[in-house]
């Protein structure tokens, strides 16, 4: 029994498929197991799948770096194919090994892998030299760096330079295999000691280096300044004389600017070259009596000195500035006044010159006697304002130019024009066809009257111009026509403007199309009547107005002469349906067919439909209605055999000379009463005569009598008022329910030719 394990297990062994990408009944076999390259490079693995099972196959990869050639191919029991791996990895990718799995699957469950350990070798180098990486500058000045950039990869390549302080000579570069540039680094040196860190980044691969620079700073620039005397005494608004002495104590040469918190510098800017020392003087005046102690101080962009002395003042002149008002609020695009006051505070009358940082002063200098004042106007245009200003005002003295004074205001200026705008209802919905009118209300906001533009991408205004005052409102008028044609949304954009102020109102209209406002249908009562030799029939067509508009129909007959159809005109509203009336009343004679006829039906919006009747005369055979209800349905008019057209004309001929000359040809002959004519009039069949509607046929007796009336050339004249009726009876709007007829027992006639008047007459009637 143990012999016999043993055995099953070897021959299990046996079986096993002999490649790692081997499944039951298919192959998978790759060439290779490593590959090797650059990153951005390419490497082809090549492999074959073998299958003794058919079917689809598809190869795949768990790395985005693959692509497979073919990906799906379709195998019989058998056969075999060449399997293609391309391996493509990333750029920035950092040289190692990576385990790539490609695996091949069937539609019948079957599946076998492989594994390629791909190496990213290290292709792409860079590396940073700075020679030295310590260096020294006085502080505030700069030092010069060389950055050397060697590119030691295998490709030539893109770098960025960059630096954590300091002015590189360029940011990019492009190296070739081996080549190095040289670039110029100026770092500052703000403070004793400052690190520096340059850096060089491949712009496409890893590759990257970094050195750290030291800079120290060192202190280059001195200065003494010194005071002779340093305390003095003057008069009021006379000058106490000082010499100032400023040494430059540093080892390079350096350029100072003088200042002092009183008095006036015979010079503000001296160069002095290192050890070199100068004299200025200073002339210290002042309005008031008292000591004052006074600061000098003389800066370079390096070095700093200072020094104090004290002045003593016996009051001699002043002067004193006001500005009124010292606060105000304007609005925007107005000039504004003020009035400037001087004052000589001091003990001799003197003369002012007067500036202002803003607008135009009345006068430049003003003479004021001691103790006294004088006011001067200062004008500001509009156009020389922002929206917060400070007003500067200086009275200067010109027998002591220390002697001085300021005054200053604050100015607002605020918009004072605003407008808004809103509409009641922004977004309106109608038909094709229609005009849309938008409520607009239109508002000043602001606190200024103002006069404003408002125009429109869309249709038209009711008001272009309007002018408000504050917080007063405009209603306006957007009309927006449309279309028969037009469908969807549309945009309308009103802009509300002003030199001052503008609004925006955004509107929304949408259009409803045409045949969901407008459309209908017509429908038979019946297709087909059959009927005899002068015998007349009565046919029904109902139109519904399925649009959600109400509008205006007209129809028009196209058939033999002897039909008639009515209404002519009418108005429907939404949902509501009329009849139309179509009587067929064959001429004496005419032959036995089957006859077609037209109902076209147009409303106002430029819809039209058909529906197709006939009225089959004697024995002949009807026609197939329903390819002339398909051409209806579809728009287009049904093809009938070319002879018919022909025939239809010819019939007319003779139906036309029958109604002549028939009453000669086919009566016998016996006495007329002279200029009297007999006509034959078609019967009303029975079967068209319902319990309510009754079609009146006149007696032979109005006949003759009517006839009398035209022989003797007696014809009743229609008064305008009675024509004017009749139109407004066609133009009025007849209603979905039938039309309410006489209800008389029908005549017994005689066969007698209809008049096309009375004919009409009978229908109308009906």
């Amino acid at each position: 029994m143990k012999n016999t394990a043993i055995v099953s297990f070897a021959i299990a062994l046996a079986l096993m498929p002999v490649f790692a990408g081997a499944s039951a009944g298919m192959n998978f076999i790759l060439d290779t197991s490593e590959a090797k390259l650059c990153s951005c490079g390419t490497v082809q693995v090549t492999g074959t799948l073998e299958s003794d099972v058919s079917g689809v196959y598809r190869i795949q990869s768990d790395s985005k770096w693959v692509t497979v050639a073919p990906d799906t191919v379709s195998l019989a029991a058998g056969e075999s194919v060449p399997v293609y791996v391309y391996i493509t990895p990333d750029c920035v990718s950092p040289p190692k090994d990576y385990n790539i799995q490609v695996s091949a699957k069937s539609d019948a469950g079957l599946s076998a892998s492989q594994q390629i350990t791909t190496t990213i070798l290290p292709c792409h180098n860079v590396a940073l030299d700075v020679s030295p990486l310590t260096g020294s500058a006085c502080l505030g000045e700069s030092a010069h760096f060389d950055v050397n950039v060697t590119n030691n990869g295998k490709t030539s390549e893109d770098f960025a330079i960059s630096t954590t302080a300091g002015t590189l000579q360029t940011e990019k570069i492009t190296l070739e295999r081996g080549q190095t540039k040289t670039i110029g680094l100026d770092i500052p040196a703000n403070d004793t000691k400052t690190d520096v860190t340059v850096s060089a980044q491949s712009a496409s691969t890893y590759a990257s280096d970094s050195k750290t620079i030291t800079l120290n700073g060192m202190g280059c620039y001195s200065a003494g300044l010194t005071l002779e005397p340093e305390a003095k005494s003057a008069c009021l608004n006379d000058a106490a004389n000082y010499s100032v002495t400023l040494k430059n104590t540093g080892v390079r040469e350096d350029s100072y600017q003088i200042d002092s918190s009183r008095g006036t510098l015979s010079s503000k800017y001296l160069t002095l070259a290192p050890g070199e020392a100068k004299q200025i003087t200073l002339s210290a005046a002042s309005d008031k009596e008292g000591n004052y102690s006074f600061d000098i101080t003389a800066i370079s962009g390096h070095a700093k000195a200072e020094a104090r002395g004290t002045f003593t003042a016996v009051q001699c002149r002043g002067v004193k500035a006001s500005i009124a008002p010292t606060e105000e609020t304007v609005c925007k695009g107005f000039p504004v006044n003020y009035s400037v006051q001087i004052k000589n505070s001091g003990t001799l009358d003197d003369i002012y010159s007067l500036a202002s940082d803003t607008g135009r002063l009345e006068k430049e200098n003003i003479s004021v006697r001691k103790g006294e004042s004088s006011e001067v106007s200062l004008a500001i245009p509009e156009d020389a304002l922002q929206e917060n200003n400070t007003i500067n005002i200086k009275a200067v003295s010109l027998g002591d130019a220390g002697i001085s004074a300021t005054a200053k205001s604050l100015l607002y200026v605020q918009n004072c024009y605003n407008v808004s705008s809103s509409a009641a209802a922004p977004e309106e919905k109608i038909c094709a066809g229609k005009t849309a009118v938008f409520g607009i209300d239109i508002q000043n906001t602001g606190k200024l009257a103002d006069d404003y533009t408002i125009d429109t991408n869309l249709g038209g205004l009711s008001e272009k111009y309007v002018t408000l005052a504050p917080q007063e409102k405009a209603l306006i008028s957007a009309i927006i026509p449309t279309e028969l044609n037009d469908s969807g949304k549309k945009q309308v954009t009103l802009t509300i403007s002003s030199k001052n102020s503008n609004a925006m109102q955004n509107l929304s209209l949408d259009i409803e199309p045409a045949k969901d406002c407008y459309g209908f249908s017509v429908l038979a009562k019946k297709d087909t009547l059959f009927t005899n030799d002068s015998t007349g029939q009565l046919f029904e067509a109902t139109v519904l107005n399925s649009g959600r508009e109400s509008a205006n129909f007209t129809d028009e007959l196209q058939g033999p002469d002897w039909a008639y159809i009515s209404p002519r005109k009418f108005t429907l509203g939404s949902g509501q349906n009329a009849t139309i009336y179509l009587y067929a009343a064959p001429s004496f004679g005419t032959k036995d067919d089957a006859y077609l006829m037209e109902i076209n039906v147009n409303n106002t919006a430029g819809f039209s439909q058909k529906e197709f009747v006939q009225l089959v005369l004697g024995n002949a055979t009807p026609l197939d209605m329903s390819k002339f209800k398909a051409a209806a349905a579809t728009g287009r008019a049904a093809k009938t055999s070319a002879k018919k057209p022909l025939y239809i004309i010819l019939l007319g001929i003779v139906v036309i000379g029958l109604i002549i000359f028939g009453p000669r040809l086919f009566s016998k002959k016996e006495e007329i009463p002279e200029k009297r004519e007999v006509e034959i009039r078609p019967e009303i069949p029975q079967e068209i005569i319902g319990a309510d509607k009754i079609a009146i046929v006149a007696t032979e007796k109005e006949s003759e009598t009517e006839e009398a009336k035209e022989s003797e050339g007696i014809k009743e004249q229609e008064s305008p008022e009675k024509e004017k009726a009749e139109e407004t009876k066609e133009a009025a709007p007849e209603e979905a329910a039938e039309p309410k007829v006489e209800e008389k027992p029908p005549k017994k006639q005689a066969k007698k030719k209809a008049g096309k008047k009375e004919l009409q007459d009978i229908l109308d009637n009906v």
